[in-house]
């Protein structure tokens, strides 16, 4: 028999609604208490139930649920399967996002298919770690941001950002591109002011001009919009994501970082290679929280 309210109400820590739901969830998917699961089930549910691409929440997971059993152990006659969970196991009951990384080949590649070149320069910016805050450093990109001799992208952040020679030339292009096609074959949209110099341009019924300041939540549905047509005009829902594309950017970062440190240090490691550069990486991609957990997430797309 469970006891779970009463274990909740004893123990209230941080991690305490985290283990309601992770009760709850086995009651509704498994018809089972904690106590009452093997082995076998307890993975299978962490595999596929919680499918979480976290190893650090499965150790948690785990770790709460030893000490629920542990502690019911006092009232009940139970086996606590959980002391018997080790690591190696839990890697195995990873979530994998198999189809969200891509490499930037292929990225080149797919984005040959998009109409638009602004379309192509969102995908590769995010690549290449260009975003900000709702999108403003993306969104205020201009011609006079733009240096051609030096490929670097000055940003509105203020940052001056060393880029591709590809998103400098698809930048240009969208800076002269005059229309933007809708991925239709009737709906082709001018816009509002051809002669723009920004990269990603106000269409023909757009209130705001193009660099004029607009708020936050405009820009997030506009970027999201942009994105949505993308992933359904390539057919790719998971590679597409924006925080995709920013996750495949950083893992071929730390490829090319990863060979360089090979070259000079022979005990060099991905994670090792993750904490060498950290500030430079998430200067770029923002914070990587674990490297380890990085590692496992995306472990079978780094070139080892």
């Amino acid at each position: 028999m469970e006891r779970y309210d009463e274990y909740l109400e004893q123990n209230a820590t941080t991690n305490m609604p985290m283990l309601k739901r992770c009760f709850e969830k086995m009651n509704k998917e498994l018809h089972k208490g904690a106590s009452e699961l093997s082995k076998d089930e307890v993975l299978a549910y962490f595999k596929d139930i919680v499918q979480s691409p976290s190893i650090e929440f499965l150790q948690v997971t785990r770790n709460q649920l030893r000490r629920y059993v542990d502690w019911l152990s006092q009232y009940e006659d139970v086996e606590n399967v959980y002391e018997n969970i080790e690591l190696e196991e839990l890697k195995e009951c990873l979530y994998k996002l198999d189809d969200r990384i891509i490499t930037r080949n292929e990225l080149l590649r797919q984005m040959e298919s998009l109409l638009n070149e602004s379309d192509k320069f969102f995908c590769l910016a995010l690549f290449e770690g260009i975003r900000g805050h709702a999108y403003r450093d993306m969104h205020y990109i201009s011609k006079k941001d733009i240096d051609i001799k030096n490929n670097t992208i000055t940003l509105k952040s203020g940052e001056t950002r060393k880029v591709s020679e590809e998103l400098i030339e698809i930048g240009i292009k969208a800076i002269n591109s005059h229309e933007y096609n809708c991925y239709s074959k009737t709906l082709v949209r001018p816009y509002k002011d051809p002669t723009s110099e920004y990269v990603f341009k106000a269409l023909n019924n757009s209130i705001a001009n193009d660099g004029e300041e607009v708020p936050e939540t405009t820009l997030l549905s506009k970027y999201k919009q942009i994105s949505m047509r993308i992933r359904n005009e390539l057919g790719n829902e998971d590679a597409f994501k924006p925080k995709a594309l920013r996750d495949s950017g950083m893992v071929h970062m730390i490829n090319k970082l990863y060979k360089s440190d090979k070259r000079k240090y022979k005990d060099a490691t991905i994670k090792n290679t993750i904490l060498t550069h950290k500030t430079e990486i998430e200067s770029i991609y923002g914070i990587v929280h674990s490297a380890e957990s990085f590692v496992l997430k995306y472990e079978e797309f780094f070139e080892v």
